[in-house]
């Protein structure tokens, strides 16, 4: 197989693409969690 210019290439965008891909999907996961805790925080005030 050659490894030319342009897999070096499709690497880099696929690399970067899933960076950015595990970056919002951190943001998400902790918006999740303030959300829950924000949740939790409601209803162990009402009981």
């Amino acid at each position: 197989m050659r490894f030319g210019l342009k897999n070096i290439i499709d690497f880099q965008v696929y690399q970067s693409f899933s960076n950015y891909i595990e970056d919002k999907n951190n943001k998400l996961e902790k918006m999740i969690n303030n959300i829950i805790s924000i949740l939790n925080e409601v209803v162990n005030s009402i009981i």
